[in-house]
């Protein structure tokens, strides 16, 4: 890691955080990591999206898209893969949908994901390219480990 890159941390609670972008550490206020979110390969996390209850957050994971040659100064450029939301009780994704990302080849098909959870956690909206779509997530009482 240079020592110019900086590592993003946000609130998921008012005691836990959500620090980096590749490997995400969850972690209290004092530094105790409850669990690590670590995507596949070529992939990285945005920044959580929280519910005002502060029991789970949301992210969408991005993936590394097109081809990368230097020489023909061409790299890849991330693009929405998946929507993901995670309980902090239970330390777990709890629910997961697959998002269409923008692609990297002709027409340039651009694709823009929104995300919200309600104050709850029980519900998401996803708005993704002007159209509203709204997931009932499971209860906590039904979560299972």
């Amino acid at each position: 890691m240079s020592k110019r890159e900086q590592i993003p941390v946000s609130f998921v609670s008012d005691q836990t955080l959500a620090i980096g972008r590749k490997t995400t550490a969850i972690a209290t206020v004092d530094g105790t990591v409850l669990f690590q979110i670590t995507p596949p390969d070529k992939h990285i996390l945005l920044p959580p999206v929280t519910s005002s209850g502060g029991a789970r957050f949301a992210l969408i994971e991005d993936r590394f898209r097109g081809l990368r040659s230097e020489p023909l100064d061409m790299y890849p450029f991330t693009a929405n893969d998946r929507a993901s939301v995670y309980s902090i009780k239970d330390r777990r994704v709890v629910f997961s949908i697959k998002l269409k990302g923008t692609s990297p080849w002709t027409p340039w098909d651009i694709h823009d994901n929104l995300l919200a959870l309600s104050p709850d956690g029980a519900s998401l909206a996803v708005v993704s390219d002007g159209v509203l779509k709204l997931y009932r997530l499971p209860s906590e009482s039904s979560e299972q480990h």
